[in-house]
């Protein structure tokens, strides 16, 4: 075969290679038509014989690393044609299939080496075998074809291979690849496979092949099983709507391909960075029951696919299991939530939002602030959401919105968090919620009806039941044996500052007077400082029995040194120097056995 031919078909690999590699060199350095012809001849049987595969491979590097300059360079035409022949259909039979990305990998300009080799040819078959097997490779070859090449190939399928890739640019020389590509196949296009003319629709190509395929399509059936999956393979969106909207008629079946589309099954892909508002409406019209509507958002990963269904569920209880999905975009949930007004969902959402093992979603702050929003000034509801809320914020942002005072004593008083109760009193405004008993207490120059009620009484239509609580209120203050034994009664004048046959009462009685005042005003919460320090322990305990009957729903706040009252309450809290530093039952403060115990101690005989 020739000068290598012993060592390349021998089984000793290392004396083969080396061969090779000197066949390799030789075809580098030739100048001579006729022997460069030779070695590449012998090359290619290197290829195609040698037993050993390192071997084969080692003959396709000599091959591939040949200078392409050299075939230019032979004088004589018949040997340029001969060699260019002989490699060019070594490639296209695959023989040295790594030809094109062997070479691309390196610059552009080993590619239009190869084509410039291909271009010699005078083989027009062997042309479009060569520019359809480069179509084969990833690299984007389309680039380095030109208006002339295309004038030489008749083979349709690789003009309209060569035409789906060079759409994908706007190179002006690409413009007029597809230009000729059109030319030539527009008089064909009845004869084109429904397949070629879905490749030709569904490429970035100018729009008379758009055209001109629609066209040829519209003439033909296509049964609606075929259109639904040519849709589905489609990766431009006005293929996509030319199958549905012009050749799809069959309801059940456009609605099922509208759904797989919308569900991301499909190639066309709906991309969160661009506005496919449009497409979307136009699927989803083609989508009819609201059950539909849910499966799609089951599985929809884009946000304006989920924010569009959104849109157009109806139902709220399913709006607000989308809210609870943190599967879903948050945009999503915003969407659906902004849609919810029953003020039962959003309380619930508003207080925060859970899975069934009580873990917090995710961004659920951020919901529930918005659902804050939207119930607005609904006293009830954001009242219920500052009691029971998971997040601190949003509790304050309902105590915000809050003006019913009933409400925000409530929050005041039962609310878990500090800073919650702390923003509810704060915002309290209207007295009659609250009444206390000062230390410093006083009794004015004015009559004891006066004196308890503390306002003016002007309406005598009302004095009879007015009479009657002001009784009632001197009873529970143990001021009721005292009020018998004046002669003008609760008209009864105290202190000589005004009227000199006024009444003055022992620090006792002033206090009962006082303690009175308390019970008159009824409030929900009543703050007691130090309201026994006057009264002798059967006063004392007469006045702890009405306090615990009037504390019935109420909070009581008692202040005191003396701890009569402390076994009875809820809650005892042990101050010094304005902390608190003991608190509990009074049972588990004994037990203790801290400053409390030693303070109730020397007091226990009194109370026993």
């Amino acid at each position: 075969m020739g000068l290598f031919t012993p060592a390349w078909m021998s089984q000793d690999e290392e004396k083969a290679l080396k061969a090779v590699k000197k066949l390799e060199e030789a075809m580098k350095k030739t100048g001579s038509d006729a022997k460069w012809l030779k070695l590449a001849e012998q090359a290619a049987e290197v290829v195609r014989s040698a037993p050993l595969p390192s071997v084969r491979e080692a003959g396709k590097e000599a091959i591939l690393r040949g200078d392409t300059n050299t075939i230019f360079a032979l004088e004589d035409e018949e040997v340029q044609q001969q060699v260019a022949t002989k490699l060019v259909r070594l490639f296209v039979e695959g023989t040295v299939k790594e030809f094109g990305p062997y070479w691309s990998s390196f610059s552009v300009w080993k590619v239009d080496a190869l084509l410039e080799v291909v271009r010699l040819l005078h083989d027009e078959e062997l042309v479009c075998r060569a520019f359809a097997r480069l179509l084969t490779y990833d690299s984007d070859y389309s680039d380095h074809f030109t208006a002339e090449d295309i004038d030489r190939i008749e083979d349709v399928d690789v003009l309209i291979g060569i035409g789906v890739r060079a759409g994908r640019s706007y190179q002006e020389k690409c413009l007029a690849v597809s230009q000729a590509i059109l030319a030539k196949i527009k008089n064909r296009a009845e004869i084109l496979s429904n397949d070629k003319l879905f490749l030709i629709l569904d490429a970035s190509l100018p729009s008379e092949f758009h055209a001109l395929a629609e066209r040829t399509l519209l003439q033909r059936k296509i049964p609606p099983e075929e259109c639904a999956e040519l849709a589905l393979q489609a990766k431009n969106y006005r293929t996509v709507r030319f199958f549905l909207k012009r050749k799809m008629r069959t309801k059940p079946l456009l609605e099922e391909t509208a759904i797989k589309l919308l569900d991301g099954k499909g190639a066309f892909y709906f991309s969160d960075s661009d506005d496919n508002s449009e497409e979307i409406e136009t699927l989803l019209s083609y989508v009819s029951s609201e059950e539909a509507l849910h499966a799609i958002l089951r599985s929809a990963y884009n946000s304006q696919v989920q924010q569009a269904i959104l849109q157009r569920v109806t139902d709220e209880s399913r709006l607000g299991e989308a809210v609870r999905n943190d599967q879903l975009r948050m945009k999503a949930r915003k969407i659906a939530l902004s849609n919810i007004k029953d003020e039962g969902i959003l309380v619930e959402i508003a207080k925060g939002l859970k899975t069934g093992e009580n873990r917090v979603i995710p961004e659920g702050e951020e919901l529930s602030k918005q659902a804050i929003s939207q119930l607005s000034h609904r006293q009830d509801s954001l009242a219920e959401v500052a009691l029971q809320g998971t997040y601190f914020d949003v509790n304050l942002d309902a105590v915000a919105g809050i003006n019913d005072e009933t409400h925000l004593f409530t929050i005041a008083q039962q609310a878990d968090h500090t800073g919650v109760r702390r923003a509810a009193a704060e915002k309290i405004t209207d007295q009659s919620l609250l009444s206390a008993l000062a230390q410093d207490y006083k009794v004015y120059g004015a009559n004891v009806m006066e004196n308890v009620v503390l306002d003016d009484i002007t309406d005598e239509a009302e004095e009879p039941t007015l009479r009657d609580k002001v009784e009632d209120a001197l009873s529970e203050g143990g001021f009721d044996q005292r009020l018998k034994s004046l002669k003008q009664g609760l008209q009864t004048p105290l202190t000589t500052e005004f009227d000199e046959n006024g009444v003055n009462l022992s620090g006792g009685e002033s206090q009962k007077l006082a303690t009175a005042r308390v019970f008159y005003k009824d409030a929900d919460m009543m703050i007691m400082d130090e309201p026994s320090s006057a009264l002798d322990p059967i006063a004392e305990y007469s006045l702890n029995k009405a306090m615990r009957k009037a504390a019935h729903n109420k909070t009581v706040i008692y202040i005191s040194h003396r701890l009569s009252t402390t076994r009875g309450a809820d809650r005892i809290y042990m101050m010094e120097e304005g902390r608190i530093v003991e608190e509990g039952t009074h049972d588990a403060l004994m037990e203790l056995d801290g400053k409390y115990a030693r303070m109730w101690e020397p007091q226990a005989s009194r109370y026993s």
